[in-house]
């Protein structure tokens, strides 16, 4: 069964992404997400993996955003996962971690 790394790490923390429409930053959002390690996996062994999955996500939500089309109060849960989970690939090796959730998110203000 695997095991939700952040919970093993003591919590996770969130990632300020940015909402992007005509080239501009509107909102951001805070995102917080789950990472499930493979069976067999030492999440500790992962800590310093950490940073840089955050800062790959960071550079991209810049680079590309994960806006959603009309929404300013959200982000493209499925291509954040996406991303991450590529990264982690790249990063901890493939079948390490096996899922990314995206469990919230909380946008710095309401905008209508």
């Amino acid at each position: 069964a695997a095991v939700e790394l952040a919970e093993r790490l003591g919590g996770s923390v969130p990632v300020g992404l940015p909402v992007v429409v005509d080239d501009r930053i509107r909102n951001y959002i805070y995102v917080r997400l789950k990472l499930y390690v493979a069976a067999g996996t030492e999440p500790m062994s992962l800590r310093e993996k950490d940073p840089h999955i955050r800062d790959s996500l960071v550079r991209m939500a810049h680079r590309r955003p994960f806006t959603v089309a009309g929404e300013m109060n959200r982000l493209n849960a499925a291509a954040m996962a996406g991303h991450v989970m590529a990264t982690a690939i790249r990063v901890c090796g493939r079948g390490v971690i096996t899922r990314v959730e995206v469990t919230e998110q909380q946008p710095q203000r309401l905008v209508a």
